[in-house]
């Protein structure tokens, strides 16, 4: 019998959201997918302290995503929604003493390149 292969999900982009902590976080993330493999880098704004992060990841399945933040020490588990560009999950931190857990959301914004190019020429 013959498994049919599940189709790799593109998360190339650049995508921003919010997750769940003591106080409010900001997301910004610019991920690069090739076949199921999701790499790139993720920014978290908390109390106006910023902390970047080295995303590594696979799709499981077929909607699935699970990646780790080094050196963040957080692994972040989601679920990718086609129909609104969005991933939504939990991930889990684990800190010196404790661990923290909690829900975040990432969704995919266009990219500003090009936004602001005039295809006429200016007339002087």
């Amino acid at each position: 019998m013959a498994v049919a292969a599940v189709a790799s999900i593109d998360l190339t982009g650049h995508w921003t959201g919010s997750a769940s902590g003591k106080s409010p976080v900001t997301l910004s993330a610019d991920l690069t997918s090739s076949g199921r493999i999701v790499t790139g880098t993720l920014n978290a704004t908390q109390d106006g302290q910023i902390t970047s992060c080295t995303v590594n990841g696979k799709q499981k399945g077929r909607a699935k995503i699970k990646a780790s933040l080094t050196p963040c020490k957080t692994v972040l588990q989601g679920k990718f929604d086609a129909t609104t560009d969005t991933i939504k999950g939990h991930y889990v931190r684990h800190g010196r003493h404790k661990t923290q857990a909690g829900t975040f959301t990432l969704t995919r914004v266009a990219s500003p390149n090009g936004a602001f190019i005039d295809d006429e020429p200016d007339v002087f």
